[in-house]
């Protein structure tokens, strides 16, 4: 079954990079809400299983609640996502790796990666706004590469994987580029923006 991984920090390591923009509550009131967006888009998206990888078993009744599957990292990955994802098994079918603050990610924007990747059989790599972070990466059982997310991955990632289909492939798509990291990210959605003045 294909599968859809939505990588999350857990409330004490996420956004921290908001922090001087935002007040405590608003902070994480708008980490909570991107959360919930692409758990609810990858859902509706119905391509297959929906995971929540996270630092912190806190986050069972969330994942009870939103009826999706939680792999908590585990004591040899300490709470780093990049350690917990590269220790993951081979997929048996495409598996998709999303951050948790995409807040314009739509179901259709999942769909047509997995689609791409069928036709092509090699890792698809979405960049994030600033062409220097990774979105989003689809890969497969016969995929080799490393997981290297964070604020310079793009080049990491575009370099490091590959398939039977060729090298990886960079696949723009803006709803999945537009994440939010910092106050700048912030005041290119005003309606995020709003949310969080709000909050």
């Amino acid at each position: 079954m294909q599968e859809i991984i939505v990588a999350f920090k857990g409330w004490s390591g996420a956004k921290s990079r908001l922090n001087p923009a935002l007040s405590a509550g608003r902070h994480s009131q708008l980490v909570l809400n991107m959360l919930t967006h692409v758990i609810e888009i990858a859902k509706q998206a119905e391509t297959g299983r929906v995971i929540l990888l996270c630092g912190s078993p806190q986050m069972e009744g969330f994942c009870r609640r939103a009826h999706i599957d939680l792999l908590c990292l585990s004591s040899d990955t300490g709470a780093d996502l990049n350690t917990a994802l590269n220790a993951l098994d081979k997929p048996r079918a495409p598996r998709l790796i999303l951050p948790a603050d995409l807040p314009y990610i739509e179901a259709n924007d999942i769909r047509q990666l997995f689609t791409h990747y069928d036709a092509v059989e090699r890792p698809l790599v979405v960049p994030c706004h600033k062409m220097a972070g990774t979105n989003a990466l689809l890969y497969g059982t016969q995929d080799h590469g490393a997981f290297s997310f964070g604020p310079h991955s793009l080049v990491a990632h575009m370099r490091n994987w590959s398939g039977r289909g060729g090298p990886a492939l960079q696949v723009e798509n803006p709803n999945i580029a537009l994440d939010i990291d910092t106050g700048s990210d912030l005041a290119l959605s005003p309606a995020l923006a709003l949310v969080a003045a709000n909050g």
